[in-house]
Parts: structure tokens; sequence; C-alpha cells
């Protein structure tokens, strides 16, 4: 049997395949990279277990974060990027801040203590100490 002709990947080998892609892509990829023969497998399955693609996506950082996992750098970084936003995906704005619970790393001021504090991901600092 073909790729194609597969009806029954399992999770791990259905996200391995998305990490594939979005090492050789270098961001994250779309239902339309899926299409590409940078894919070995088509949207179908993935649209069979998990029904859309953002549930998919979803599903696919929580085994991401479960089996902490990180993109080897060897690959991705061997491949042409296209041009994109400077600015971090949603989900790599939310594990700094995370990380960083959510406060100031210098003075530990937190928007959710004093509604002055403005914590900017970037700087990581607030807008106190920014200045």
């Amino acid at each position: 049997l073909g790729a194609s002709n597969i009806l029954n990947y399992s999770d791990e080998k259905l996200f391995e395949n998305i990490l594939n892609v979005w090492q050789r892509k270098g961001a994250q990829p779309t239902q339309r990279d899926m299409k590409t023969s940078v894919s070995e497998i088509s949207p179908s399955p993935y649209y069979r277990r998990f029904g859309t693609w953002t549930t998919t996506i979803q599903e696919f950082i929580k085994y991401i974060d479960e089996k902490d996992i990180t993109p080897r750098e060897d690959r991705a970084s061997t491949i042409k990027r296209n041009n994109t936003s400077r600015d971090p995906s949603l989900r790599l704005r939310f594990k700094v801040l995370k990380r960083d619970n959510f406060s100031c790393v210098q003075c530990g001021a937190s928007p959710a203590k004093d509604n002055k504090a403005m914590v900017r991901l970037y700087h990581i600092v607030c807008r106190q100490c920014a200045f």
C-alpha cells in the first residue's frame, strides 16, 4: 500500500510529519503545505482524526510540550526561510510570559498586581524599568 492508502496513522506518525514539515519550512505549516511534496501525509488523515486544521495544530503543540521536543537547528537553519513578520507567534509569546511568571524580570512588576505595569515581551521588562 502506498502512503495515500493508509487510513490509520498513529498520532505520533502524524505529529512527526508535522514536525518535519515545520522544520523544513521554518514556520508553522498550513493545511496547504500538507498537500505538497514536503509532507509525507496528506491533510485527510488529520481531518479524520482531529476534525479541523486548527485542532490538529493545537494537539500537535500539546504533543510537542509533553515530549519536550526542540527543533533540530541543523535542519532548520539550512533551509531558506521566507521573510515574515518579526512578531513572535502567540504560542511563543505565551511561553515566554509564562516562563517569567507574567512579570518584569528586573523588578517583579506584574500587570495582575499593578494596573500601571505593562510587561513587554521584546524586552521582558516593565515600562518603568525600560526607561
